[in-house]
Parts: structure tokens; C-alpha cells; sequence
């Protein structure tokens, strides 16, 4: 009899492996019978169980073929069970499915129903506690997303507090903008700070206060200022870098990043004098009167000691301005030079020199040093010095990797907390984000 073979097209939830059943296993051996030869002796060739012509079980020679059966089918039934038990998709036993991941260094978790992370808001009304304590097991029943679905239930393992100052934390937002060498744009709390292009403004570290050799200041004329009305601060840049650098190098730096002030001078004024007549179209009696015995007068360009005098700390500003008091910062510039002075006394006065009477301001400033490099006509002094607060600059990098960094002190948090980040995912090199959680 033809022994049955066995296919198994890919897909199928179980194999067939079995090579017959007790039905089959007994006719084949009752069809048997009859063929059955000696094979050796003198009865060699003879088929003496041919006369055997019953077939009920009741016969012992049948009933010992039927328990022969009984044992095929059993064996070929967990044979066929077995061969299903060495593939994943036709395994049933958990331990089949372990065996074979472990074949490929996989071991299996436990079992463990549906779970999710719950974030809880404590209530943050006034009079209110600051923390809640969840117990284990409180119960939460989820929302349905759509039609059809039903609220799941689902219950807290442990229990644990809950803060109203975890509700919502912030990544940090801003960060420290240094005042370096090269430094060529500053961050400035508040809007509306009446700043405009063209404004001097004073970067100058406390040490210039008590020492007038001292250099750790800047003076700068803004190029750009731009509000940020929502954010609520101010950004102002200007051309040259902070310090004093050469080839590369910095040879004075500015001033210290933690202790610098920055002003901005609100008024600019002239030096007395600025409008004296011209030297040279003045009638020669009047030259020789202003001039008196002095014969080399009147051959100069220019009036006599027209220039500052560098014997004194003393000097005249045009035009009487009492908001110009001690001890204030004013600025002398003129070109491309600028010196800095800390004013020691401010007081109305008049002067009558250069063919010319006018009220001033009389100042006297902590030191004379440089006053060679100004020219009366063209000189500017920066005066009337208003304070400005420093702001931390915007980040504009997307919060990525393993660590975020809050924008305050966060206390509480343990190693392990799960925490749920929500907002719109960066897309790099496209001009959009979409929301995440």
C-alpha cells in the first residue's frame, strides 16, 4: 500500500505531519495478512496466515492488530503535535515559543495586560494644596477617541505625590548671552527703550569707577535695534566687536561679563567754543587786541589756546544743562576716538572767550586724560547716561537627545519618573512642525 506523503503550503496556522490514523494503520495491516511469507525453514515462501479469513476484533490475532493501531495513531498524533510545536506561527505551548526565541538569544517578558502612563494636574486654585497623594489603585477611565469604542478602565500600580509645580514645566527658554571680545550684539530687558540707530551706548565694568586708568569699558553707536514686543525684550547690534583687539589678538579686554553696566546716552552736547568765528577772517586790530603781546598770534589758523587745556580735568560744555549731575559718565568723542570720564562735579556757569559770551556747564571730571586728541569744533560729548537691564538671550535649538534642561529649579523629581514631553516636533531642513506628545 502507498504510503501518503505530506505538503504544506506557507501560511497555514498548522502543519499535517501525520502518516496515517487507527483506521488506516489497521486496514493496512488486516491488507496484510494474507502476504505475510516465512522467511526461512522448511516452511519458507509458506503463507499460513492466509487461511486467517476472519476480521473481528473479538479474534485475539485481530485484537492484537487493533492495540497496534491504538499505539500508531497515538505516536503519530504527538509526532504530528511535536512537529507543529518546532515553528512560531503553529506553535500552541508557551514553552515552544520560549525554546525557540532563546534559539536566537530572545528571552520573553511576562504577561501583563493593557498599561499606559497617566499624567495627573493637581488643581491649582488659590487655597488649594500644593501636593496630592495618589493612591494605589485609583481608578481612571479613558476617553473614546471615536464611535464605537469604549472607555477602558485602568488603575495607578503604585502610590505616589503629585505637585501642582509639576502641572507644567517649561524647558529652559534662554540662556546666558556673554559680553566678550568681539561681542557685537547685546539682549535687553523690556521694549519701548527709546533706543533708535545712531545711539551711543556705554559698556563699562565697575573697576573704571575708582581707577580712571582703567579700560575696561566700550563705547558703541548701535546699527540695529529691534523690539520684541510678545517676548518682551530688546535686541541692539553694532559694527565693532568689543575690546580692543589687533592682528587677531585682544589686547584690553571689556569689560568683566558678570559685573558690566550698560548705559545708553540720551543726550549729545557741544563744547564751548564749538561756533567760535573764524580765526581768519577776524579784522587784524581785533587779533592784535586778543592777542596782546603775544607776537606769534596772529600768524596762527586758529584762535590762541583753542584746544582743551591738558593741565586741568576742568572743561566747559555749550549751553547750561543741569541734568548733567555728579558722579555721572560722559564721553568725549571725536572721529574714531572716544575717551571715557566719570563727571566729579556739574555746575551752571557763563564764559566769554573766542569773541563769543554763552552760559555753560562746568564739569570736572576724574581725570585729563587724552584731551589732546579733541578738536573744540568737532567734538561730541555723550552725556545723561541711562541705566539699561541686561536680558539672557532666546534659544532657538530644538530640545532634543536624552536631557532637558528646565528654566527653573524643578524639586522632587526622582531617578526613574516617567515624564510625558508635548509640543511641535522640528522638522529639519522643511518649513513646517506638527504636533507631538
Amino acid at each position: 500500500m502507498h504510503e501518503p506523503g505530506h505538503e504544506n503550503r506557507p501560511g497555514l496556522s498548522s502543519l499535517s505531519y501525520r502518516i496515517g490514523t487507527h483506521g488506516t494503520f489497521m486496514r493496512r495491516m488486516l491488507a496484510r495478512l494474507a502476504r505475510e511469507e516465512i522467511a526461512d525453514g522448511e516452511n519458507q515462501g509458506a503463507r499460513p496466515l492466509a487461511a486467517l479469513t476472519t476480521r473481528s476484533t473479538e479474534d485475539p490475532a485481530i485484537a492484537l492488530l487493533d492495540a497496534w493501531a491504538t499505539t500508531a495513531d497515538v505516536l503519530t498524533f504527538y509526532q504530528e503535535r511535536i512537529a507543529n510545536e518546532g515553528y512560531l506561527r503553529t506553535a500552541t505551548e508557551r514553552r515552544s515559543v520560549l525554546e525557540l526565541a532563546r534559539a536566537i538569544g530572545y528571552e520573553l517578558n511576562p504577561g501583563v495586560a493593557a498599561s499606559t502612563y497617566l499624567a495627573f494636574t493637581v488643581d491649582d486654585s488659590a487655597g488649594t494644596p500644593d501636593t496630592a497623594l495618589i493612591a494605589a489603585g485609583t481608578q481612571v477611565q479613558s476617553i473614546p477617541a471615536k464611535e464605537g469604542e469604549l472607555p477602558q478602565t485602568f488603575e495607578t500600580e503604585h502610590e505616589f505625590e503629585a505637585r501642582v509645580e509639576w502641572n507644567t514645566l517649561t524647558p529652559e527658554q534662554t540662556a546666558h548671552h556673554p559680553i566678550a571680545a568681539g561681542t557685537t550684539s547685546l539682549y535687553l530687558q523690556g521694549v519701548n527703550l527709546q533706543l533708535k540707530p545712531g545711539d551711543a551706548i556705554l559698556i563699562v565694568g565697575p573697576e573704571r569707577e575708582d581707577d580712571p586708568e582703567n579700560e575696561t569699558w566700550d563705547v558703541r553707536t548701535l546699527k540695529t535695534v529691534h523690539d520684541f514686543r510678545k517676548e518682551g525684550y530688546t535686541r541692539v547690534t553694532w559694527e565693532k566687536g568689543l575690546g580692543l583687539t589687533e592682528g587677531g589678538s585682544v589686547l584690553v579686554h571689556p569689560a568683566a561679563d558678570a559685573t558690566a553696566q550698560v548705559y545708553v546716552f540720551r543726550k549729545r552736547f557741544a563744547l564751548f567754543g564749538h561756533n567760535a568765528p573764524d580765526w581768519n577772517v577776524m579784522p587784524a586790530e581785533v587779533r592784535e587786541k586778543y592777542c596782546g603781546t603775544d607776537t606769534t598770534c596772529p600768524g596762527g589758523d586758529e584762535w590762541p589756546n583753542f584746544g582743551l587745556n591738558l593741565t586741568t580735568t576742568l572743561f566747559h560744555i555749550d549751553g547750561d544743562h543741569p541734568e548733567i549731575v555728579a558722579p555721572t559718565w560722559i564721553a568725549l568723542t571725536d572721529d574714531d576716538y572716544t575717551e571715557l570720564y566719570r563727571v566729579m562735579e556739574a555746575v551752571p556757569s557763563s564764559r566769554t572767550k573766542f569773541a563769543i559770551t554763552n552760559k555753560t556747564t562746568r564739569v570736572d571730571t576724574d581725570t585729563d586724560e587724552s584731551r589732546g586728541e579733541f578738536d573744540r569744533r568737532t567734538a561730541v560729548v555723550l552725556a545723561v547716561p541711562e541705566e539699561l537691564a541686561r536680558a539672557e538671550k532666546p534659544l532657538e535649538t530644538a530640545v532634543e537627545g536624552n536631557t532637558i534642561v528646565f528654566d527653573r529649579l524643578v524639586e522632587g523629581l526622582k531617578e526613574g519618573q516617567p515624564l510625558v514631553v508635548c509640543g511641535k516636533l522640528a522638522v529639519a531642513d522643511e518649513d513646517e512642525t506638527r504636533e507631538v506628545a
